[in-house]
């Protein structure tokens, strides 16, 4: 099982995800290839077009080494270069 840490420094962009929404009154689920990675935002490659997401409002889906995961954006906020320099604590 992958750890925490190598979740979250790993690379993004290029992985296919399942974007859900922080927000109780939203119950969307978007799939999409992630194109781009700002220090704010995903841009999500959908089968409608490119979609731009705040990452503090967002929930990924993805699979990582055979193995499903759900992380929060509000972890990824901050500049993919920056996010792999950072210690990172364990959240539980």
């Amino acid at each position: 099982m992958p750890s925490f840490v190598d979740i979250i420094k790993g690379e993004y962009i290029g992985r296919t995800v399942e974007v859900s929404f922080n927000n109780t009154y939203i119950d969307k689920q978007i799939e999409g290839l992630i194109v781009d990675e700002t220090k704010n935002t995903f841009k999500l490659l959908t089968k409608k077009g490119m979609k731009t997401f705040l990452k503090k409002n967002i929930i990924l889906k993805n699979k990582y080494n055979d193995e499903s995961y759900q992380v929060e954006g509000k972890v990824l906020i901050g500049k993919p270069e920056e996010r792999l320099k950072k210690k990172k604590r364990r959240m539980w």
